[in-house]
């Protein structure tokens, strides 16, 4: 599972010519591209959280999901940095799961 801030402070233009925001979409699009038989899901958070994508083989679904997300404004969910709801909607989506590995990335 991917846990994506999409808090306000997300925002910053400090990582180039692009905002933190879009450079950990661009981070995420490059890793999904890379995965070939992973589950991935993802989960967005700021003040709360919910799941945009469920652990799916759908990457072309997960990418276009991924290109969509905004602030947690345009997500209308509450703005803050609630990482531990975060920890816990990832935690949940996985606790089913029969892999052999399963892992949360924070970004």
């Amino acid at each position: 599972m991917i846990a994506l801030d999409v808090s306000d402070s997300m925002l910053i233009e400090d990582m180039g010519q692009f905002n933190r925001l879009e450079t950990a979409k661009e981070t995420i699009a490059r890793f999904v591209e890379k995965r070939g038989s992973d589950r991935i899901g993802v989960v967005i958070f700021a003040g709360e959280s919910f799941t945009l994508v469920p652990p799916t083989l759908d990457y072309p679904l997960l990418l276009e999901q991924i290109s969509k997300i905004t602030t947690a404004a345009s997500a209308h969910i509450k703005d803050g940095t609630a990482i531990g709801v975060a920890m816990a909607s990832a935690a949940g989506r996985l606790k089913d799961s029969t892999a052999k590995s399963r892992v949360i990335i924070f970004l």
